[in-house]
């Protein structure tokens, strides 16, 4: 057992509230080696997955997570940022504005966000949403892990094929679960025809739909700030899936390289002195990393055979 972490799990009950799966889930404290994971440069890494790849590490989650919805993920994901990461409910952005072009710096904090969340004895919240018209009908399910993955790395594949209402149509599709046009059932081989042959207002307006009913649960991400260059009212989105899906995007921090660079230092220390194993050093819980380090600096070490 690690000589640093604590192993203390926290209950986390999920906004979804049993729609599909359980509402339970259990967290543990992020750790150390999550600065390895931070400073990874792989190119096929979105932001959406690095947020999955966390939660898959630290978190027991009620099912497979590629089956659950984003709404949780992202909720479990605030939760992390407020506990381990950040260590407090402020959440800074940058947006230029959609007028002038400024770019301006919002500090926002996730304690005013409303969280929408479902009572499972008292809702009439649905699992599927179709959306049709005289000619063609559509089924949707409401949006899980599995279908940002498969949009990020479909629009890696198709993005140099089509124009750049590739990006709506492959999030469609991959949300989608029932296609019928004129009564007969579409194969899915065909799905990519019938949504190009669509004109590009129809597109847009299907994935406005879908937004709106994939935000119906969970946190409500949508905020406004007026740019202080023109007074122009700009809207905005912290959490924004159809950007953080697509693969190669993942923000980069520049000070995690001196955060590694600073751990390596100290864990090199503490195993030179035998005062600790690799696997202690891992577990160090991340939030104490920047603590320990002090505090390791400010003690005078000894090794043993010289005391």
């Amino acid at each position: 057992m690690s000589g640093f972490a604590h192993n203390f799990k926290q209950y986390i009950n999920l906004p979804t509230g049993g729609l599909s799966y359980s509402s339970a889930c259990w967290g543990s404290p992020l750790t150390s080696e999550l600065l390895l994971l931070e400073h990874d440069q792989q190119i096929t890494l979105s932001y959406f997955e690095y947020i999955t790849t966390v939660v898959q590490r630290y978190f027991r989650l009620p099912v497979d997570i590629l089956e659950m919805y984003i709404s949780d993920i992202y909720y479990i994901w605030t939760g992390a940022q407020i506990a381990d990461i950040q260590q407090n409910d402020d959440y800074q952005m940058t947006h230029m504005c959609n007028n002038c072009d400024a770019e301006n710096t919002i500090l926002l904090h996730f304690g005013d966000m409303e969280i929408k969340t479902i009572n499972p004895y008292n809702n009439n919240i649905k699992k599927l949403f179709t959306i049709m018209n005289d000619t063609f009908s559509i089924e949707f399910e409401r949006r899980k892990v599995k279908h940002n993955l498969d949009y990020g790395y479909q629009c890696l594949e198709l993005k140099d094929q089509f124009t750049y209402l590739i990006y709506y149509i492959s999030y469609l599709m991959t949300q989608a679960s029932k296609l019928s046009f004129k009564g007969k059932d579409i194969k899915k081989k065909e799905w990519l025809d019938f949504f190009l042959s669509l004109k590009s207002q129809t597109i847009i307006r299907l994935f406005n739909e879908i937004k709106v009913f994939n935000s119906e649960i969970g946190i409500q991400t949508e905020a406004d700030y007026v740019c202080p260059e023109c007074n122009t009212l700009n809207d905005i989105e912290i959490y924004n899936d159809f950007v953080e899906s697509i693969v190669g995007i993942k923000p980069f921090d520049e000070t995690m390289e001196i955060k590694k660079i600073e751990m390596y230092k100290n864990n090199l220390q503490m195993l030179q002195l035998n005062m600790a194993s690799i696997e202690d050093l891992q577990s160090l819980p991340f939030k104490d990393i920047e603590t320990f380090g002090t505090a390791l600096g400010s003690i005078e070490i000894v090794p043993k055979g010289l005391i």
